[in-house]
């Protein structure tokens, strides 16, 4: 009997659910096809790259939010027609409790909340990323690089690398020196006007020269080399992306490294990186959050409507985002803790839907 009251209940949501991600997909998709109407008639851009800027658009930030809407919308639906049709109080007859009615709710909701997770790991770095390339160089035609200049990375606790230019495309650099410490003191340099990267991330220099430095910190001893290789703990990836700024355009475990790397490279201030890695699992939990809410409100509203649900689900979720981008803000700043920045908003809710709950249950 559990099992088929189970099923029923995860096939009424998941059609409401579906509905959701449309739905709200049309709504966020409004502001992007006035800009892709812009580029196309007034600066004359092809259509093609138009559409592929327009897909990866929606499959980037605007992304983040469709899932906890969908799942409020769907908890709202289907707790609202299950108080309407009286199949509710049906079920609390036939002794059905109403926190066993909404456990399959719960595992619906978690189980989205792996969808949301897998999708803010998997497509929304990488939509980002695209979005932005596609804007920058294919809209606007900005000029790209290949090359960065005056890196200076912490290459170990006494070690510190510079490099006045690299080119990633070819794998070649222009003046690259390292800088080795003892007791806070420099020790040695070693420097080389130009070499390259192999494909074992071996790095070549040539016609270089080591230097030997005194506890005065005078030059005692110079060594020349026409060819010396040495292996960096630093990648080639990672130094080009050391200085990535937008943490929403990379991975979990890339975001988790980010913050590894700087941390070695002595920066101090990570919370912007911190707040970032506590919201790709916060994000997905609010699935939860928004369940609990919707299934309480649904069962105690009988006359709203699909629209109406929309709507309510639109104003919550704007109001959960608000709090989430206020807090952000004051983890960012470090007014608050990165763990509390990004949690705070789905514990507030998470006590908003269990007093709902413990009204329905009275």
């Amino acid at each position: 009997m559990t099992k088929i009251l189970d099923r029923y209940i995860f096939k009424s949501l998941l059609g409401p659910f579906i509905f959701g991600v449309f739905s709200f997909f049309i709504i966020m998709a409004i502001d992007p096809l006035y800009d892709c109407i812009n580029y196309i008639i007034s600066q004359k851009r092809p259509a093609d790259i138009v559409f592929k800027w327009f897909m990866y658009k929606m499959l980037s930030k605007e992304l983040i939010l469709v899932f906890p809407m969908s799942v409020l919308l769907s908890t709202l639906i289907t707790m609202g027609g299950f108080s309407k049709n009286s199949e509710v109080i049906a079920m609390k007859s036939g002794g059905i409790s109403f926190f066993r009615l909404i456990r399959p709710v719960i595992v619906f909701s978690a189980l989205i909340s792996i969808l949301t997770f897998m999708t803010m790991d998997l497509i929304v770095p990488r939509a980002i990323e695209q979005e932005d390339l596609y804007k920058k160089f294919k809209l606007l035609n900005l000029p790209r690089y290949i090359t960065k200049e005056n890196v200076f990375l912490r290459e170990d606790r006494n070690e510190f690398l510079y490099i006045g230019k690299i080119n990633f495309h070819n794998r070649r650099f222009e003046y690259l020196m390292l800088y080795y410490f003892d007791n806070e003191v420099l020790s040695k340099t070693l420097a080389a006007p130009a070499g390259f990267i192999d494909k074992d991330e071996k790095w070549h220099l040539k016609e270089g020269s080591i230097n030997y430095f005194d506890e005065n910190g005078l030059i005692n001893q110079v060594e020349h080399f026409r060819d010396f290789q040495i292996e960096l703990n630093n990648s080639l990836d990672e130094i080009e992306n050391f200085d990535k700024e937008d943490p929403e355009a990379m991975k979990f475990m890339e975001l988790y490294n980010k913050i590894h790397s700087l941390s070695k490279h002595g920066v101090l201030n990570l919370n912007k990186y911190i707040v970032a890695l506590y919201q790709k699992t916060a994000m997905p939990f609010s699935c939860i959050v928004f369940a609990i809410i919707g299934a309480a409100m649904g069962t105690t509203s009988k006359r709203t409507g699909t629209f109406t649900n929309l709507g309510l689900s639109v104003i919550m979720i704007f109001i959960y985002y608000v709090l989430l981008s206020f807090l952000k803000s004051y983890g960012v700043a470090g007014r608050m803790t990165p763990i509390l920045a990004s949690w705070l908003p789905n514990i507030i809710f998470f006590f908003f839907g269990a007093y709902l709950v413990t009204k329905v249950k009275n």
